[in-house]
């Protein structure tokens, strides 16, 4: 059964190409996963707007990819391991830690987010302020 997908305006799972963090798949590209009854399946979880990964017991281990704000973990007791923290309600990539952020991923805050720069964003996913963003067209970037 397809995701339900909607325009980029509610949830903060984004995609690129076909296929969404965490490897969750979109119906078509350039999709947010509308989160709603039975609009999440398999491990994902309803957080607020959006789906997000549901941290079970040894569901939390790390090094978890967390890209901008999108497809958070819920953080719980000894939920996150290796280079992950606990930052709020989710897990993120411990930007403290030597060498935490590798390839196009730079420390932002506390976290590590898709460095923002020519060609750093994939398609359909674009430079917004300091991190890659959803577009539904590519010809939208403007980076």
């Amino acid at each position: 059964m397809p995701l339900v997908c909607n325009l980029p305006v509610g949830g903060r799972t984004k995609c690129s190409g076909d296929r969404c963090d965490g490897g969750i798949t979109c119906s078509s590209p350039g999709c947010e996963i509308l989160c709603g009854v039975g609009a999440c399946s398999g491990g994902i979880t309803c957080s607020g707007l959006d789906c997000d990964v549901a941290c079970g017991v040894g569901a939390c281990g790390g090094p978890v990819n967390v890209k901008a704000t999108s497809n958070h973990v819920a953080c719980g007791t000894d939920a996150c391991s290796g280079q992950v923290t606990c930052t709020g309600p989710s897990c993120d990539i411990d930007c403290q830690a030597s060498g935490a952020c590798g390839g196009q991923v730079s420390c932002g805050g506390a976290s590590c987010d898709v460095l923002c720069a020519p060609k750093a964003c994939p398609g359909g996913v674009c430079c917004s302020a300091a991190s890659c963003e959803l577009h539904g067209n590519p010809n939208q970037c403007s980076l």
